[in-house]
């Protein structure tokens, strides 16, 4: 399908009314976040994960990281320790991923085979408001077949992947052509998983410490 609406402007609540919608029927939506453009769904529905993995051909071993509405859904799915609070307090909202150790009770198909979890809150209102809504997470990974580049506008999403979502939201050309920073910490290791948007230095500067970059 290729439904496409225009939220250049504001986004109204009709609007964020078929996107609750699609969501809620586990189906997919492209669309716009902070960064790059992301296939939005369910988080919590296995068969909604097991799609975009099969959409994308990404490999098993690379759980979906999550986008969340606030840091208060973000700490429903992570266990969030003094570092990990100093780095949202001042990254959130915005274009940093957070690779937690997992809630109890947290379905095996998000978790990482160490037990973490990557999270954030972006600073981008559809998201937020569209997790909020829903109640519980969405995906966040780029709307682009694994090895091939994340679009930045509409029109660099593949036709295989317009086909895949029942809805596309076109915000325009983004501003970033990077991703978001990825950093890791659990009780073992603080680890830039990759440097996006935000860079090493400045997670280093603000917690303080050295971070181990990921070679």
């Amino acid at each position: 399908m290729d439904v496409v609406i225009n939220i250049k402007g504001k986004i109204d609540t009709r609007t964020l009314q078929i996107a609750l919608r699609v969501l809620q029927a586990g189906e997919l939506i492209a669309g716009p976040t902070d960064t790059l453009y992301g296939i939005l769904g369910d988080a919590l529905q296995p068969e909604v994960v097991a799609r975009i993995f099969r959409l994308k051909r990404r490999a098993a071993g690379a759980p979906l990281p999550l986008i969340c509405a606030d840091v208060a859904q973000a700490r429903k799915m992570v266990r969030m320790e003094a570092l990990a609070q100093r780095l949202a307090q001042h990254f959130w909202p915005g274009p940093l991923t957070l690779a937690l150790p997992a809630q109890p009770g947290i379905p095996a198909h998000l978790l990482a085979a160490d037990g973490t979890l990557a999270v954030r809150v972006p600073a981008h209102e559809l998201c937020r408001r569209l997790a909020k809504a829903l109640g519980r997470p969405l995906t966040a990974t780029s709307a682009n077949l694994s090895g091939f580049p994340p679009p930045r506008q509409v029109e660099e999403i593949s036709d295989e992947i317009r086909q895949a979502v029942s809805l596309i939201f076109d915000e325009g050309k983004l501003a970033h052509s990077k991703p978001s920073t990825i950093v890791k910490i659990t009780p073992q290791e603080i680890k830039l998983v990759r440097e996006g948007v935000i860079q090493a230095s400045e997670i280093a500067g603000i917690l303080g410490e050295p971070i181990l970059e990921k070679k």
